[in-house]
């Protein structure tokens, strides 16, 4: 966003700036689309978890708007990336080759026009499952200058959420958990043993205090990044 917002600033005709602040307001609406559409799942989670692995704890949003993305958008894509996983770095390379595949095709797409785009990743993290949902939009236009330098517009909105795991089907578990600790079943069983420990020692853990002690973690974390990237 705060490129667009720049060009915005920087331009002294008011017809452009009229024009920017369209982009502007049409890429934060497409956005909220998507991010309606989550919220209803998250609320009724059981109208699709049968056929999908669905999010019941959402962690963290993301938005990211960016203008001529023909260049500089991986290493945007890479910042992003960046906050929203931790752990080893194994994992974190490999959510990045997935995330970026998803997106390959609506980065590479320079047909004039709109076109959307909504993908969602799972793994696991912390020794938890969770999914992350990515949703895209572009703009590209027939030709440069339509709007001030302006050739196309890309906004993105990332939402992190943890699974609940008694929802997964088993299969699914024991991929996701493989992924995580390996393919040796000796390694497996004994993690597949402390995970089922650790979710025996909170199953009685109160909502509240399960917030008291995530939430620091989680706000050093954004704040870590927001002075990584001077946000």
């Amino acid at each position: 966003m705060a490129q667009i917002r720049e060009m915005l600033d920087q331009s002294q005709e008011a017809q452009t700036k009229e024009q920017l602040q369209f982009l502007i307001n049409a890429a934060q609406g497409k956005l909220n689309e998507q991010k309606e559409k989550l919220e209803k799942i998250f609320l009724n989670p059981s109208a699709e978890e049968k056929i999908r692995v669905i999010p019941d704890t959402q962690i963290r949003w993301y938005d990211e708007y960016r203008c001529n993305v023909k260049s500089g958008a991986s290493d945007s894509i890479d910042k992003v990336i960046d906050a929203f996983f931790t752990g080893e770095s194994g994992l974190v390379d490999g959510f990045k080759g997935l995330v970026k595949t998803g997106l390959s095709t609506i980065l590479g797409n320079e047909q004039a026009g709109e076109c959307q785009q909504n993908i969602y990743v799972v793994g696991m993290e912390h020794n938890a499952i969770i999914r992350v949902d990515i949703s895209s939009w572009r703009y590209n236009y027939t030709s440069d200058g339509i709007i001030g330098k302006v050739k196309d517009v890309y906004c993105t909105t990332f939402c992190k959420s943890v699974v609940d795991h008694t929802k997964v089907r088993l299969d699914t578990l024991v991929y996701l958990i493989s992924e995580q600790a390996g393919d040796d079943i000796d390694k497996l069983e004994d993690y597949i043993n402390k995970l089922k420990r650790i979710w025996k020692l909170i199953e009685n853990e109160s909502p509240l205090s399960v917030q008291k002690r995530v939430t620091p973690l989680l706000n050093a974390r954004y704040d870590a990044y927001l002075r990584l990237n001077k946000l």
